[in-house]
């Protein structure tokens, strides 16, 4: 499976103000692929002040985030994972989606 991920790292301003406009980014909390703090296309420059600020809202900067050209990219990336119970609470593997429940790929 082909992720298509440009770019990855710590969402700065200067590194969302490098991104090319147009792409989608994603950022998380580390807890999920699957429930990101933010995750939007990127928006043309007269937009992005404001974009930042929903940004510094959702808490997403100086997280790590990934940067899909598309996302449609980033759902098929995200078809890879599935959300398992477990004692503690849930987690998340990566899999294969063509794979019955409870099979996880190798």
């Amino acid at each position: 499976m082909s992720t298509k991920i440009l770019m990855s790292g710590k969402l700065t301003k200067k590194f969302y103000i490098g991104l090319p406009d147009g792409v989608f980014l994603v950022c998380s909390a580390g807890m999920s692929p699957l429930e990101p703090s933010f995750a939007e296309c990127v928006a043309i420059e007269i937009d992005r002040p404001v974009q930042w600020n929903r940004i510094r809202e959702a808490h997403a900067d100086q997280l790590q985030c990934d940067v899909y050209q598309t996302k449609e990219d980033y759902a098929e990336y995200i078809k890879g994972w599935r959300r398992k119970p477990d004692v503690f609470g849930w987690y998340y593997v990566a899999c294969n989606p063509a794979a019955a429940d409870g099979e996880k790929s190798a």
